[in-house]
């Protein structure tokens, strides 16, 4: 489930209906071919009735359908009391989910936004897993070292001096301590790409 295509001029449910997915072994369905749609118990039960197995549910960008509508408070808490109902089914239903991770701006708690999801660890602030969903300094070195030398060279600079200027110019986050910084891959995959483009044209040169 991904709300990052979702805007505020968007009805919440059609939305769901055509971009939500669920997966029982090679086939592929939309949340709108269930009838009922919006119980996740019942898609869970499902699930595990055909294949025996539990799910796994991922949820990106869950509060962004409240963050847009903050201008509209009635319609922010409108929304806020739609996915309290939706993910009801999720608690009492730990038998059938292997994984439940979600993505998002805000805690879960502090954004009260789903009272029913109370018992989620934060991953964010863990040291085993604050780099789960971006790239590490040491993975954009090892995975980019022709562009970043690039980079250095265009810019006459150090390597410590470019890793500034990324953190400077580019989304960077820092969870749990003041060394481990990491990046949003977008960004970084972007920026990257204007420099694959400056080795193709010096190539051609």
């Amino acid at each position: 489930m991904s709300f990052a295509g979702y805007t505020v001029d968007q009805n919440i449910e059609e939305y769901m209906d055509d971009n939500f997915k669920v997966f029982i072994w090679e086939d592929e369905f939309k949340l709108k071919d269930f009838w009922w749609k919006y119980n996740i118990a019942k898609i869970l039960w499902l699930i595990f009735k055909k294949t025996w197995k539990k799910s796994a549910v991922i949820v990106d960008e869950y509060d962004k359908a409240v963050l847009v509508n903050l201008t509209d408070i009635p319609e922010a808490e409108k929304m806020r009391a739609f996915f309290t109902s939706f993910y009801a089914g999720v608690k009492d239903n730990d038998d059938k989910i292997e994984i439940f991770m979600l993505t998002g701006l805000t805690k879960v708690l502090k954004m009260s936004v789903f009272s029913v999801l109370n018992n989620l660890d934060d991953l964010s602030f863990d040291p085993n897993t604050y780099d789960l969903m971006w790239y590490t300094w040491e993975e954009v070195k090892n995975n980019f070292a022709e562009e970043i030398e690039i980079l250095r060279k265009k810019l006459n600079l150090s390597e410590k001096e470019v890793k500034i200027k990324i953190k400077n110019y580019y989304n960077w986050f820092n969870f749990w301590n003041s060394e481990n910084t990491i990046f949003n891959p977008w960004n970084i995959n972007k920026l990257f790409d204007i420099v694959q483009i400056w080795i193709k044209v010096m190539q051609i040169v």
